[in-house]
């Protein structure tokens, strides 16, 4: 992990072998693959909470597999992606705890656009993330309940282009 202008670089390599996916373009299957593999670490269930604190806010964030089906299931956010993008999404996984922890805030308290007027809440954070040799910026959504609940709801990547910020590939 490597500090660049106040928050850190998450750094980790882009094998995803380790995830046992055979098709990457079949949704269901990298969803499935990918919540086995978060559940052995930080994968809400309800036998279980786990907790992931956002150092800038002290926001306790849970990860359950509805956030998954969001980050994956959701076509504009997954399937019509590169093969090279959809890689490095699956393989950011293996980093989503660490990006929360260091990530910043962009916005805290957001309205619901999906329906203004309801008492949900989001926080939305940014983090960077360093893939082999390529470095991308996360978005990270956090759905923030009336009931205090703060639970992830998708991260989308997208590829930086020297110091600037590229919207070019979105993941």
């Amino acid at each position: 992990m490597k500090k660049h202008k106040n928050f850190p670089i998450i750094e980790m390599d882009g094998n995803i072998h380790d995830f046992n996916i055979k098709n990457i373009n079949n949704k269901n299957e990298v969803m499935k693959k990918v919540s086995d593999k978060l559940d052995e670490k930080y994968l809400s269930n309800k036998n279980q909470i786990k907790y992931i604190t956002n150092i800038e806010t002290g926001m306790k964030i849970e990860i359950w597999k509805n956030g998954m089906k969001e980050t994956f299931g959701n076509d504009k956010y997954y399937l019509h992606l590169s093969n090279n993008m959809k890689k490095a999404k699956i393989a950011s996984m293996k980093s989503l705890a660490k990006l929360i922890k260091y990530a910043r805030v962009r916005s805290e308290d957001a309205k619901n656009y999906h329906n203004l007027n309801s008492k949900v809440v989001y926080s939305y954070l940014v983090s960077e993330l360093k893939i082999d040799n390529n470095v991308y910026t996360v978005t990270i959504d956090i759905r923030k309940s009336p009931d205090g609940r703060n639970k992830f709801y998708i991260h989308n990547l997208s590829k930086k282009k020297g110091n600037n910020l590229s919207q070019s590939q979105s993941a």
